[in-house]
């Protein structure tokens, strides 16, 4: 039997230009945007005051648009008092009324619920060709919120490496606004403690004050 001759180097199939520049520019999208979420650490020393939140939020949809495009992006964060989601933050170009209207249908049929329990992008089709993608908000102890992402239709899905890359932003994001609900609760925590300890104080000062009147008196 005959070995099959090997091809020489002019043989060998090679990528077209445009291919090899297809590849070259993903390559430096996906570097840039690991860079991107490396940078997001300086969010989780940066993150204390309420006055920070919309900052956080804002960078969320600046980190998620150079990784994948949204018409409308919307962030929900669950509320201490009744422990809704209620809108915190939404995107410019969005749609208020298009992103509440896909956000109550996916809350009425279950699909909200259901993905507080993936913690990876979930993408629902709607009647007009668009997506919604959900990705709840997580750190590594709870829930805080979730993403919400309108796909335009006609728009390729995600790949696995951007929703791996989203699955990052909102990770690190989520940790950094629970920093600063801790910082608020132990800035309120702290306070309420040294009111106790004034109060205590000033009333230790009163009774002393009426035992050495006490003894004033009967001396």
């Amino acid at each position: 039997m005959r070995k099959p001759k090997n091809k020489t180097p002019s043989e060998v199939p090679v990528e077209s230009a445009p291919v090899k520049q297809v590849v070259q520019n993903e390559t430096l999208r996906i570097i840039e945007s690991l860079r991107d979420i490396a940078s997001l650490g300086d969010l989780h020393n940066a993150a204390f005051g309420s006055d920070q939140q919309p900052q956080i939020l804002a960078t969320i949809e600046n980190q998620v648009e150079k990784v994948y495009h949204f018409s409308s992006i919307g962030i929900y964060l669950i509320t201490d008092v009744d422990m809704n989601f209620d809108l915190a933050y939404r995107s410019d170009n969005s749609d208020k009324i298009r992103l509440q209207s896909v956000i109550s249908k996916a809350i009425d049929d279950g699909t909200f619920a259901w993905a507080i329990c993936w913690n990876r992008p979930i993408s629902i089709p709607q009647d007009n060709g668009e997506y919604l993608v959900l990705h709840v908000l997580t750190s590594k102890f709870r829930a805080i919120g979730m993403f919400a992402g309108i796909v335009p239709a006609g728009q390729p899905l995600m790949s696995d490496v951007e929703q791996s890359l989203l699955s990052v932003i909102l990770f690190n994001c989520a940790t950094a606004l629970e920093n600063i609900e801790l910082y608020e609760k132990t800035k309120f925590y702290n306070k309420k403690l040294e009111l106790t300890v004034e109060k205590r104080t000033h009333d230790l000062r009163l009774a002393t004050d009426v035992a050495n009147r006490a003894n004033k008196e009967k001396s």
